[in-house]
């Protein structure tokens, strides 16, 4: 995603008086069965430490693949959506 940005709060949450709160966008609509992944990282700046993520399809299921920094790794089957779960109820 092409514009990342962190958005500071004051007395916004239940984390403390001080926050920061990721925000990712595209540069336009999302089409329909396009996936966007984004990666949090609650640490210092090492880029070492940041998990390594790959995709792959079984079937037809969407699987993540997280590899982290220690080695361990992961695998997150993504949840099959039908389109009418993405359909914008609005301008139905």
């Amino acid at each position: 995603m092409p514009a990342a940005s962190v958005v500071p709060g004051a007395d916004s949450n239940a984390l403390g008086a001080a926050s920061a709160t990721p925000v990712v966008r595209t540069d336009g609509p999302v089409a329909y069965g396009t996936l966007h992944v984004a990666l949090v990282h609650l640490g210092g700046s090492d880029p070492a430490a940041l998990p390594r993520v790959t995709t792959r399809a079984e079937g037809t299921t969407l699987v993540a693949d997280v590899t982290w920094a220690d080695g361990a790794q992961d695998a997150i089957r993504l949840p099959a959506v039908e389109k009418e779960a993405w359909k914008d109820q609005h301008r139905a």
